[in-house]
C-alpha cells in the first residue's frame, strides 16, 4: 500500500472529506431553497400580471 493510498483510507482523512461533502451538500440545499423561492415568487408575479391584463381588457375595448 502506498503512502498516498494509506492516507486516503485513514479515519482522519475520511472524516475531513465527509465534513467537506456535508458542507457542500448544505450549500447546494440552500441554493435549491433559494431557487424554489424565486420560482414561487415569479409564479405569483405572473399570476398578478395575468389578472391585471384580464382586468384591463374590458376597459380597452373600442
Amino acid at each position: 500500500m502506498t503512502v498516498e493510498s494509506s492516507l486516503k483510507t485513514s479515519p482522519i482523512y475520511i472524516e475531513a472529506r465527509l465534513r467537506e461533502a456535508a458542507t457542500e451538500l448544505a450549500s447546494l440545499q440552500e441554493a435549491v431553497r433559494r431557487l424554489q423561492h424565486q420560482r414561487q415568487e415569479a409564479a405569483l408575479r405572473k399570476e398578478a400580471l395575468q389578472r391585471a391584463v384580464e382586468e384591463e381588457r374590458p376597459r380597452c375595448t373600442i
